[in-house]
């Protein structure tokens, strides 16, 4: 998922916890290092955390007992859900910006926009015949559909031609939220992220078109309409 902004994320998670009143946020021990099992139950989540398990429905008792153990055993949730920084996220320039500069973008003069942001992931497991833990998962899917957008489309930067439109590919699954979406259509040089394709380089997987010979930098830009989502996301 990507956003953009620490409001960004605050907005998301301001979200789940209207929706699920009874939600508990537990979190590693960073005093115990990064590989601890201990946990503790945090009243709010910021943007400089990196990581927390919500957990719904379940009482407080149980919840204390938990954290007391030295195992953590998320199951005592009917329904819970892991929120944190992508991996993929700590490797460094998400928007593309140093790699086309590399490849001469700044030679070229070419015109765009593009804002430092930061990955994070979702991830949940639940017991699919249980009832509690479906209509749970419906009413997350209603705020993830609510907060982001997946679809986009690949325009060359350097004469602001449609490469491809609704652009999605296994390897390029990450949502973004509406705040990005709506900063990027504010104007047309902005874009989510951009890159370079040519001969200079290596195809990376199928990014969907062909450039052969020819020198492209590329970039990716929101559809003007709101569409389903994948399950990914992002924050400055």
């Amino acid at each position: 998922m990507l956003a953009y902004g620490c409001d960004d994320v605050d907005q998301f998670i301001d979200k789940v916890l209207k929706a699920f009143p009874d939600a508990a946020l537990i979190q590693a021990k960073r005093s115990d290092g990064y590989k601890s099992k201990k946990r503790r139950q945090i009243s709010c989540f910021m943007d400089s955390d990196e990581n927390v398990l919500i957990g719904i429905g379940c009482n407080q008792e149980k919840i204390n007992h938990m954290l007391q153990s030295s195992t953590i055993n998320e199951n005592i949730f009917p329904f819970w859900f892991s929120f944190g920084r992508h991996s993929d996220d700590q490797k460094g320039d998400l928007t593309g910006k140093i790699i086309i500069e590399r490849y001469g973008a700044k030679e070229a003069n070419l015109k765009y926009q593009v804002i430092n942001h930061r990955e994070w992931k979702l991830s949940t497991q639940f017991q699919t015949e249980d009832d509690f833990a479906q209509k749970s998962m419906k009413k997350l899917l209603s705020i993830l559909d609510d907060h982001f957008c997946h679809d986009r489309q690949i325009i060359n930067i350097q004469n602001g031609k449609l490469i491809e439109k609704h652009f999605k590919r296994p390897f390029e699954i990450a949502s973004y939220s509406i705040n990005f979406r709506d900063w990027c259509l504010e104007k047309s040089d902005r874009y989510l992220s951009i890159g370079y394709e040519g001969p200079k380089t290596k195809p990376y997987g199928d990014r969907g078109f062909s450039v052969g010979d020819e020198e492209v930098f590329y970039g990716f830009r929101p559809l003007t309409l709101k569409r389903s989502i994948f399950i990914r996301f992002m924050s400055d």
